[in-house]
This record gives C-alpha cells, sequence and structure tokens, in this order.
C-alpha cells in the first residue's frame, strides 16, 4: 500500500511525542493540570495515529499500540529531564505523573488500535467487506 512504510513508523512517533508533549512543554509546571484540554487533544491525536497505523498496515496492532503509548510518557520524562538540567528543581511527583503518563497513554491509545482492527477487519475481502 505505502512505499516506504519503514520510514512511517518513526514519523508516527515523532508526530506522537509533538502531540503528548506540546501540552507538557508550553505552560509552567505549576500550571498543569490532569484534565488539561491540550493533553486531551494530544492523546486523541496519538489514538488517530495508531489507528492509521494499523488500517494502513504500516505497523501491528500490538507494535503500534506500545510505539503510539510510549509517546505520552516519553514526553513527560523529556520534560522533566530538560528541566532538571536547566538546573530547575525537578518537579515532586515526577513519579506520580509519570505513571499517570503510561497509565493515559495506554488507554488512550487502545481505542484507537481497537477502530484500527474494526476497519481493517470490515476491509478484508475474504469477510465479504
Amino acid at each position: 500500500m505505502f512505499r516506504h512504510r519503514v520510514l512511517l513508523l518513526p514519523f508516527a512517533f515523532a508526530a506522537g511525542i509533538c502531540l503528548a508533549g506540546l501540552p507538557h512543554w508550553l505552560p509552567p509546571h505549576d500550571r498543569l493540570g490532569l484534565l488539561d484540554p491540550l493533553m486531551i487533544a494530544g492523546l486523541a491525536g496519538s489514538a488517530m495515529l495508531a489507528m492509521m497505523l494499523v488500517v494502513g498496515g504500516i505497523a501491528r496492532p500490538l507494535w503500534a499500540w506500545a510505539v503510539m503509548a510510549s509517546c505520552a510518557p516519553l514526553s513527560v520524562a523529556g520534560r522533566v529531564a530538560i528541566q532538571a538540567m536547566h538546573g530547575g528543581a525537578a518537579p515532586d511527583p515526577w513519579s506520580f505523573e509519570l505513571a499517570v503518563a503510561v497509565l493515559a497513554g495506554a488507554l488512550a491509545v487502545l481505542p484507537g488500535v481497537l477502530a484500527g482492527l474494526f476497519v481493517q477487519k470490515i476491509q478484508d475481502p475474504r469477510h465479504g467487506g
């Protein structure tokens, strides 16, 4: 289907890092909330990317889920590391924030992967779709 499938998975990963990370990188740490609209939009975008990876046959469902679900915690870890390198103290509950990002990323991407599997199943000519 796609000529350069190998390049699309890293591109989707980089896009997912940006989608999940933008809400973490823009505002100061004390203004972050768990239900920020930008964070929800970023996780929804990661779910859509996972769905496209599965529907396009670029990645297997489990691989697409793992790659796209890792974007949220990696963006949080990157923000904490950069903040610590610039001399600012790491946020006190950074381990809790990282655990929440792991859970949120995994749960947010799952519907996208399942929707991708559903669309893939419908499009399969062996099933009359």
